[in-house]
């Protein structure tokens, strides 16, 4: 996957740092930066547990952005001008987020089945109480 560097130096805060096996041959060095306990944002979902892994065992405190620069952006065939692309997912996944509010509800014993096939005559056939768990 071709990585326009100076794209992402441009569109993104700090120093970044480009590796092309961070997850591997490179693990050291990933320890090394995350050591320093400062925002970190990792261009790489796949192997999050793996980094999220290696962080704690060396007691990096502050939570890890991840943002999938590859999948959405440098595996196309216009990879070589996906850098500003990729440059926004690192900067979006490193904004924060709102928490998202939640609400308990009650149904009184009345569900909304939605579906179009055996599945869900079958959930809705069921006796009231009893638990069901989607084949799918």
């Amino acid at each position: 996957m071709p990585l326009d560097a100076s794209a992402v130096r441009r569109g993104c805060r700090g120093e970044p740092t480009t590796a092309t096996q961070l997850c591997g041959a490179e693990l050291d060095r990933f320890r090394a930066i995350a050591a320093k306990d400062t925002p970190l944002t990792v261009g790489c979902t796949q192997e999050a547990a793996l980094f999220s892994e290696a962080a704690a065992e060396i007691g990096r405190a502050s939570p890890i952005d991840f943002a999938n620069i590859r999948e959405a952006a440098g595996w196309s065939s216009e990879a070589a001008q996906a850098g500003p692309k990729m440059a926004a997912l690192l900067a979006a996944a490193a904004e924060p987020v709102p928490p998202v509010p939640s609400i308990e509800l009650q149904s009184g014993g009345v569900i909304l089945i939605c579906g179009r096939d055996e599945a869900a005559v079958e959930a809705g056939n069921l006796p009231q109480g009893a638990s069901w768990t989607s084949p799918c």
